[in-house]
């Protein structure tokens, strides 16, 4: 009698596992730049931070797919640390040579158009990798440009 309820125990456990992981949480799909950032950093913008448009859609999946679309005039010190903690300074790709068009490329996926308000300056500073999430930094307006995937 003891196997069965050892065995029962465990099928009790490994199916309240496989409910968690195929349970979905609601996609998440919104255009409020608030909301976008809060759900691209887990929390609302700090003061001085000036959200202008975003874009964000998330999966109802558990592993977090995102594709996030965002224009903000972030505060000089808020740029400076997010530079350092991203470590840019071994990622810009617009020093490469390469033509400017092809750096300005983004290719999110077919469900998600990129915004037409997505137009960062073509003078702009270009952090990221080619292919994947790009940051374009307008040194003029002092603008950042963000698209982000993680798919």
């Amino acid at each position: 009698m003891p196997t069965v309820k050892i065995k029962l125990k465990y099928s009790t456990c490994f199916l309240s596992i496989m409910l968690m992981l195929l349970t979905s949480c609601d996609e998440i799909n919104t255009n409020d730049p608030e909301k976008v950032y809060y759900h691209w950093a887990d929390g609302g913008a700090p003061t001085g931070v000036e959200l202008q448009k975003g874009r964000y859609w998330q999966s109802a999946h558990w592993t977090k797919e995102y594709v996030m679309f965002l224009q903000l005039k972030p505060t000089q010190e808020w740029w400076r640390n997010f530079k350092v903690i991203n470590r840019f300074e071994g990622h810009r790709i617009d020093k490469v040579g390469v033509s400017r068009s092809e750096i300005f490329e983004v290719e999110p996926p077919d469900w998600i158009e990129k915004p037409d308000w997505f137009t960062p300056d073509q003078g702009s500073e270009v952090y990221g990798q080619f292919g994947g999430s790009k940051y374009f930094w307008d040194t003029k307006n002092e603008m950042l440009f963000i698209y982000e995937i993680q798919l």
